[in-house]
């Protein structure tokens, strides 16, 4: 697998572009982008990369990189895949990947269990794969370390769905905590060794038996008081109702 071909210059085809060169470092990457320009800047720190638009003749690839937003993956398909003469592959946790099945290139999904904005390691980050036993990317996937799920796809929505809760949720409640800290003209400071130590718990032990707090306690009084001198609306929503749902989980009654 000499050539690669990405459609794409984000956060996506960045996160490809690194995959590459730690499982396959020789080959060419080319990085078909609307805005040439745009793309440099976007991977100026990468080396050896030759960036495409579509004006420019575009190469065959022995991999087709879809690396673009979920909704315009079966357009993008449609519009590159002749270019495909092996594989063609997309990064989605929520699309099918029959999407990218109308083609002699045999497909794959590699979805990246990561916020691909922020700084991560390719080895501590999962790699939720769909494709056939024998797809020639698998294995060449399967002889590095990395942390590979090779799953269906009826799995992976549902492994996509329990990974949005367990990031963007957490991520959005988090935001409104400093949203109300500002309101309340507080420092994050002292909130910082609770979070460690919370995370802590989360990747190490039994939660449900870890629980507390007043909603855990049934402490009516702390909850309604709370519920008084919160500033954010948003956050109040949330602490309603995340204070109902350990009520019902553990079966307490007001």
């Amino acid at each position: 697998m000499n050539n690669h071909l990405i459609i794409g210059s984000g956060h996506a085809a960045r996160f490809v572009i690194q995959l590459l060169r730690e499982v396959l470092p020789f080959v060419s990457i080319s990085v078909v982008s609307r805005n040439k320009n745009q793309a440099l800047r976007k991977l100026a720190d990468l080396q050896e990369i030759n960036i495409l638009t579509d004006e420019d003749e575009l190469p065959l690839a022995d991999m087709l990189w879809l690396a673009v937003p979920d909704e315009r993956i079966a357009d993008t398909f449609q519009k590159y895949k002749m270019l495909a003469t092996k594989g063609v592959c997309h990064l989605s946790g929520a699309t099918s990947l029959k999407e990218i099945t109308d083609t002699d290139a045999s497909p794959i999904v590699i979805w990246p269990v990561a916020s691909l904005s922020l700084p991560y390691t390719l080895s501590k980050i999962s790699l939720v794969i769909e494709c056939s036993d024998d797809h020639f990317f698998l294995h060449t996937l399967q002889e590095q370390r990395l942390n590979i799920f090779k799953t269906t796809y009826e799995n992976r929505i549902k492994m996509h769905m329990l990974a949005v809760a367990a990031n963007n949720f957490v991520h959005h409640l988090h935001t409104l905590i400093e949203e109300e800290l500002k309101s309340q003209n507080l420092s994050k400071d002292f909130l910082m060794p609770l979070i460690e130590q919370t995370y802590y718990n989360i990747l190490h032990d039994n939660l449900k038996n870890l629980q507390t707090g007043p909603a855990r306690r049934a402490d009516v009084a702390t909850i309604r008081q709370h519920e008084s001198i919160i500033k954010t609306p948003a956050l109040k929503n949330l602490y309603q109702s995340i204070t109902n749902s350990i009520l019902n989980f553990y079966a307490i009654e007001l």
